[in-house]
């Protein structure tokens, strides 16, 4: 039933976000709206990185999203498998639950600019990513030390995000000098 559950958790968010980012790729190109240039998409990449930084120090700037999970009821109401579908609808479009980088923002808007198939595989990584890291998260949930762990989860996060943007920045750099 866990593998089953997973399964339609990953399956049902990366539809979502593969299908949401391709339809806004669809009309972005039937708007005849540009692509994004490699300098296009570092600055966004850029901004977006010190969007994050700025909002890890200050707590000021956080992502348009949200910020609440799916509703507890559903997991009243429903069997596993269809909380589990609907919980990845919700989680694979990023900002109708918890988000908390901008550079999904980037990334989302930099693939729908180049059409419908790169938004796909844009929402599509997203989600299966964002998926995985649920599912792995999930497989080690142990009621007793759960409290604990999530402490240095969120004890971590600060160094995690600013990895994160200084990779962003530091691809985005390479990205202009070679194109």
């Amino acid at each position: 039933m866990r593998a089953l559950v997973l399964f339609t958790l990953t399956v049902s968010a990366t539809v979502a976000g593969g299908s949401t980012a391709a339809v806004l790729g669809a009309v972005w190109t039937g708007l005849s709206l540009p692509a994004a240039t490699v300098q296009a998409a570092a600055v966004v990449v850029i901004a977006a990185a010190a969007l994050d930084l700025a909002d890890q120090r200050t707590g000021g700037l956080p992502p348009l999203a949200v910020r609440t999970q799916v509703p507890v009821a559903w997991g009243r109401i429903f069997d596993p498998v269809t909380v589990a579908m609907l919980y990845g609808l919700r989680l694979g479009i990023g900002p109708l639950t918890m988000l908390n980088a901008w550079i999904w923002w980037a990334a989302f808007g930099v693939g729908i600019s180049h059409g419908p198939l790169a938004g796909f595989v844009v929402g599509a990584a997203w989600a299966i990513t964002r998926s995985a890291t649920t599912a792995a998260v999930a497989q080690r949930l142990d009621p007793t030390t759960s409290p604990d762990r999530m402490a240095a989860l969120r004890a971590a996060g600060p160094r995690v995000l600013t990895t994160t943007a200084v990779l962003s920045i530091g691809g985005a750099a390479v990205a202009v000098v070679a194109g």
